[in-house]
This record gives C-alpha cells, sequence and structure tokens, in this order.
C-alpha cells in the first residue's frame, strides 16, 4: 500500500490494519512524519529508508518501505531510522 498526499497519518494507521502479513507499505516523504512512522515501528513493521534527491526539488527527501517484523528481518542494533527532519516540523501540518 503506498502512502502519500495529505493525510498520511490517517493512512499510516489505516495502511498498518489493512495490508496482509506479506505486504508492504510505502511511506512517500517519511522524514516529514516522523511520529506516524514511529507509530508503525510500535506495531511491529520494520522501517527501511531510501533517502536522496527529488526530482523537482532542490534538497533530499525519504521514501520509507515497511515490512512486517514477522517476516525474519532483524533491526541492526545502533542504527536510527531517518525518522524527521532537523527542525522536527511536518512540512505539511
Amino acid at each position: 500500500m503506498v502512502v502519500d498526499g495529505r493525510h498520511r497519518r490517517d493512512c499510516a494507521e489505516v495502511a498498518a490494519q489493512l495490508v496482509t502479513a506479506d505486504g508492504l507499505i510505502i511511506f512517500d516523504n517519511a522524514d516529514w512524519y516522523p511520529d506516524a512512522c514511529e507509530s508503525l515501528r510500535a506495531r511491529g513493521w520494520t522501517q527501511i529508508d531510501f533517502s536522496g534527491l527529488g526530482p523537482i526539488n532542490p534538497y533530499a527527501w525519504t521514501t520509507a518501505v515497511f515490512i512486517r517484523s514477522s517476516l525474519g528481518f532483524k533491526r541492526m542494533s545502533g542504527v536510527k531510522p531517518t525518522g524527521g527532519n532537523p527542525s522536527g516540523e511536518s512540512k505539511n501540518g
């Protein structure tokens, strides 16, 4: 399921409930929504970040893929997800 648009927080909550055990969630601009990403991780999802320059903006952003921890991927200790911009504020409210 792809999470994008104005209501990412709400969509992430719905996605966490609807995506099948072997499915995944693709969360665009995850760095703008650290609280939504934390909520998914707290529900047992593993976050894999892909960060880089976008096609139309002069700054980097992050798209995260979330998979169920039960699929057997283990989080490396000491590695933190991107999870937020330096100011800690969401760009989209």
